[in-house]
């Protein structure tokens, strides 16, 4: 039998091939991740060792085939025993077994680079095991995420289609929020670049939003919210003050970009419940949680989501009537705030916010117009001017209806 080196040199392209086509029918956000220098690397090495393990092969098919014509008697590089062994092998039978081997190892090659690279599992696993290298290394010190390849992850999300993709990369985040957590040495502040990403993840995009993403980003500020810190000796809330800021900030997206109206009631009432949980569990953050109530409240009644503004200033009031300590400048100044936004937003909704302010009044240290001013100058302050405004607008309008109502 004559060596096929037409079908050698085949089976040797369409292994060098293989890498490049999975690559080339990637999506394009995670052809931009595979081809970043360090992963090009891994990407050549990975192949260079199936092509080595085909190369390999040939020889062994071209070394056994010369064997069987070698004249064995005066074989200085080949023991007898093993040249007089392929003497008896039929050669159709030994390059049987050798084509046979290389589109075995074609097919494995080819189901491993569909794995490792033709979707988002494996690139995801790759990015987990390199963002938790720290870890792994040094599980005795404060745990901390890989920052670069982090900043990869979130940006494979925030490229990625709204809906399964996107899903899969929160996925990939609440696994690394869990390893995080569960470290000994954990104290609640590792976790910032993570909880910030969320918002260039889930609400950054300008496509229309997924209800299930949203939810998911949810949980993911839950689990942070109520995960128990292991270092309970220098236990900070620096994770939990990122995470009630991006919950009020994923409130508002959520506001913005979905579009069914049962999906934005259901998904803002998850984030408000987040919220409420944020207060029972760190009480100090009052105040920034009553900040992220009147970022998500003002933005549902812009968009016209009645029901889930109503829902954020009831929070507000239970908040402002039963705070863990007195009240916080900013946490009258945002309730007053929401209020005045419901002011703003025409007859009905200022007829049923006056009714709440009697419920408010009732805690405040001034008169209402006083805490109103007051109010407005903060907001001034804080760079919250459509805020400021509502406030103006309801001192005015306010001042005006008490002067009409005075007996004369």
């Amino acid at each position: 039998m004559n060596i096929s080196y037409d079908g050698l040199a085949t089976f040797f392209i369409f292994l060098i091939g293989v890498p490049a086509l999975v690559i080339e029918n990637q999506k394009s956000e995670l052809r931009r991740i595979v081809l970043q220098p360090a992963r090009r690397r891994t990407l050549f090495v990975r192949a260079g060792q199936w092509i080595a393990l085909t190369l390999a092969i040939m020889f062994v098919g071209v070394a056994t085939d010369a064997l069987h014509y070698a004249d064995c008697a005066n074989m200085l590089l080949a023991p007898h025993a093993i040249c007089w062994f392929f003497h008896g092998v039929p050669e159709d039978l030994i390059w049987l077994c050798v084509f046979a081997a290389l589109v075995g190892i074609s097919i494995l090659a080819t189901i491993r680079f569909l794995h490792r690279y033709g979707g988002y599992r494996g690139i995801l696993e790759d990015l987990h095991r390199e963002i938790i290298k720290p870890i792994r290394d040094h599980p005795e010190n404060v745990p901390y995420l890989q920052p670069e390849s982090l900043e990869d992850l979130v940006e494979l999300g925030r490229q990625s289609d709204p809906g399964q993709d996107k899903q899969q990369v929160l996925g990939e985040l609440f696994e690394l929020v869990r390893v995080v957590c569960t470290q000994p040495k954990y104290r609640g502040d590792s976790l910032e670049r993570l909880i910030l990403g969320l918002v260039q993840v889930v609400g950054a995009d300008p496509k229309v939003g997924s209800s299930q993403n949203f939810e998911t980003a949810s949980k993911i500020m839950e689990y942070v919210l109520t995960c128990e810190r292991q270092c309970a000796e220098t236990h900070r809330d620096d994770d939990a003050r990122y995470a009630i800021h991006v919950t009020g900030r994923l409130g508002q997206r959520a506001a913005r970009h979905l579009k069914a109206q049962i999906e934005i009631v259901a998904t803002l009432n998850v984030y408000l419940e987040t919220l409420d949980l944020a207060a029972d569990t760190y009480p100090q953050t009052q105040s920034h949680v009553s900040g992220a109530l009147l970022e998500l409240g003002s933005t549902a009644l812009e968009e016209g989501h009645i029901l889930a503004a109503m829902g954020a200033l009831n929070k507000l009031i239970v908040l402002y009537e039963n705070p863990a300590e007195p009240p916080q400048k900013e946490l009258t100044t945002d309730t007053l705030g929401l209020v005045a936004h419901f002011w703003d937003a025409g007859e009905t909704a200022r007829s049923y916010v006056a009714r709440r302010l009697d419920e408010i009044q009732v805690r405040l240290t001034q008169p209402l117009a006083a805490e109103l001013h007051q109010a407005q100058h903060h907001c001034a302050r804080t760079s919250r001017f459509k805020t400021a405004d509502c406030l103006g607008k309801m001192i005015r309008e306010y001042s005006a209806s008490a002067v009409a109502e005075a007996p004369m």
